[in-house]
């Protein structure tokens, strides 16, 4: 991981802590704290969420070789008021 890398690309996001080594990408954050290592894309909205985040980062080339999700990452996901634990997968 690039110490103090936030990638985020035509996103929204207001009153949030993004953690360190993220990447963000289409979307809507608000008043939420995203964890290390989270990858969120594809015009998610969270609103009030903590994400725990990840224990090690998902490259194109292992996400092409997995039969099952296994790390955090959000697709065109709304999501207010939830907490999620550390290393899930939810939408692509």
């Amino acid at each position: 991981m690039s110490p103090a890398s936030i990638i985020v690309r035509s996103s929204q996001i207001d009153r949030s802590l993004i953690v360190d080594g993220c990447t963000i990408e289409k979307s809507t954050i608000e008043h939420s704290i995203i964890g290390i290592r989270s990858t969120h894309r594809c015009d998610s909205i969270l609103k009030d969420a903590i994400l725990m985040g990840a224990d090690e980062y998902e490259t194109d080339m292992v996400m092409e070789r997995r039969t099952f999700p296994a790390s955090e990452s959000v697709a065109a996901v709304k999501s207010k008021g939830h907490h999620i634990d550390k290393n899930v997968r939810i939408g692509d």
